[in-house]
């Protein structure tokens, strides 16, 4: 029998019941490791996949939760450009086993109609880029955080886009000059 531990956008709607049963449908069993409570949000596993939150000896369940005491906090801004949606979230995070903000609509903005595929269909093509940029800049500028934005996670095959790239969104909000890494999933260009 095979496993799967799988992540997904945190979007209305989209729940973990429905993972899991898409897993069945293929004869995959759920996998769920012993300290992440479900399936996590992609916000949550593209900051574990890029190094932030891990223990360095997971095997040793007393240092790393000794370790995982002093792991600093960042807030995450992260943004899922694909298709059908441009979906943004923000995010405290530490450990990559627990996200500190609920997974609520309150810290998560979806779009369904600025996905790249609405950009072809749009007849001025400079407004669509504009109403990305304001999109962009909406969640920072109305949730209150304390302090920077540390963390730019850029996740679907639309971020690679030269001009999702060319935005300028930051200066409007309060990322961090430093804005520590940049964290970004590399996937191969749509052509557009």
């Amino acid at each position: 029998m095979d496993y799967a531990l799988v992540s997904f956008a945190s979007l209305p709607g989209l729940y973990e019941e429905d993972i899991i049963d898409s897993l069945r449908v293929y004869g995959v069993l759920s996998l769920t490791p012993k300290n992440l409570y479900s399936h996590p949000h992609s916000a949550l596993a593209a900051f574990a996949a890029n190094g932030f939150g891990l223990c360095s000896n997971y095997t040793d369940v007393t240092a790393c939760e000794e370790e995982e005491s002093e792991m600093p906090e960042h807030w995450v801004y992260t943004l899922e450009y694909t298709n059908t949606s441009l979906d943004a979230r923000l995010s405290r995070m530490s450990v990559a086993s627990l996200e500190y903000e609920a997974y609520d609509t309150e810290h998560t903005l979806p779009s369904f109609d600025l996905g790249y595929a609405a950009f072809e269909s749009r007849p001025d093509k400079d407004r669509y880029w504009a109403e990305v940029t304001v999109f962009l800049s909406r969640l920072p500028r109305t949730f209150q955080h304390e302090g920077p934005i540390t963390i730019l996670s850029l996740l679907g095959d639309g971020t690679v886009s030269p001009k999702f790239s060319d935005i300028e969104f930051q200066k409007d909000v309060s990322i961090s000059d430093e804005c520590g890494p940049r964290v970004r999933r590399v996937a191969p260009s749509s052509g557009y």
